[in-house]
């Protein structure tokens, strides 16, 4: 139990909760594709498939075996931002969960997989469009959208840029 569980529910019937499972069988272990299917994929506590195939990840933190919550709304994975959230109950300043990676340029986080250069596939995104209906990709936005907008999102002026990424050795 936690405090989004109504959007964790929600999020299970999107495209996005199903991201990783949708690379199987032929490119579960593929760099170039985990880095947009999974969250942290190459980043430390982020996803790793793993001698496995990423079984311990689907079973214990089925987030990062998918576009997660930290995927969107963090660049630094989630654990600072948990720990902000608890301490604050919630009630944190914009600029406060900002300093420990929280995102609100929504429209650059979206792009930085759906637009990137070596994204494979050439379906122009909309961001507009996928935001009419959210419900189908990512989760209602209910109250969230204004709730813990008291500060200036410093992200939001200037957006964070779309990470590149380099593949050696089938590692990225």
């Amino acid at each position: 139990s936690s405090c989004h569980d109504a959007w964790q529910i929600a999020w299970k019937s999107t495209v996005h909760a199903n991201s990783y499972n949708r690379l199987l069988p032929d490119n579960g272990a593929n760099p170039e594709c985990l880095w947009c299917h999974t969250t942290g994929y190459g980043k430390p506590g982020g996803f790793d498939p793993g001698a496995d195939g990423g079984a311990n990840f689907i079973k214990e933190e089925p987030n990062k075996a998918a576009v997660g919550c930290e995927m969107c709304h963090s660049v630094n994975g989630g654990s600072e931002l948990r720990k902000v959230m608890k301490e604050t109950k919630g009630k944190f300043v914009i600029t406060e969960i900002e300093k420990v990676g929280y995102r609100w340029d929504f429209p650059n986080v979206c792009k930085r997989c759906h637009e990137h250069p070596k994204n494979p596939h050439k379906k122009k995104f909309d961001f507009a469009a996928a935001m009419k209906d959210r419900d189908k990709y990512i989760h209602k936005a209910e109250k969230m959208e204004n709730e813990h907008k008291n500060g200036e999102s410093t992200t939001a002026k200037n957006p964070i840029k779309i990470e590149d990424f380099e593949i050696q050795g089938g590692k990225i």
